[in-house]
């Protein structure tokens, strides 16, 4: 496990980073916890999520966006489509660098953002925990309660 700084627009985001232990590596998962929440979320589910993720031999990226947990920046600072487009970027990134494929797991918002920012075929696939759903025209935002309501 380490510790790292990415650079993302014009931030630098706190990153842990987990490789697998085997030499063989199935592809890299990117980690979002909930919005405005830090990578090690209080129950620690992203945290032992990673280490699970770890051992099935992937590398595994925990992050904290731009005015989250530990990377820098305001959360009064934190616009929707300045977090969007950093995820854009980070997942070319990641897909470049590899080990492809590149797949997400977003919480709460940032899993809709994760999922908006991956539009564009840059990921394998994508997990959301407790989604929302999400008119960025109307400002509104709906939890969805099912991953039935999620699509």
């Amino acid at each position: 496990m380490d510790q790292k700084w990415i650079g993302v627009g014009k931030y630098h985001l706190l990153a842990v980073e987990h490789w697998p232990e085997s030499a063989y590596c199935l592809g890299t998962v990117l980690l979002l916890p909930g919005f405005f929440h830090p990578m090690c979320d209080l129950d620690y589910f992203m945290s032992k999520l990673a280490r699970r993720l770890k051992g099935d031999d992937f590398r595994v990226i925990q992050l904290d966006m731009a005015g989250m947990g530990d990377s820098p920046g305001a959360s009064t600072d934190v616009c929707l489509t300045e977090v969007r487009d950093g995820l854009r970027e980070l997942l070319h990134r990641l897909k470049e660098e590899g080990p492809a494929p590149v797949y997400g797991i977003g919480r709460g918002l940032n899993a809709t953002l994760l999922s908006d920012a991956a539009a564009g075929g840059m990921v394998q696939g994508i997990a959301g925990i407790a989604p929302y759903r999400m008119d960025l025209a109307a400002r509104s935002f709906v939890r969805t309660s099912t991953a039935q309501d999620a699509r």
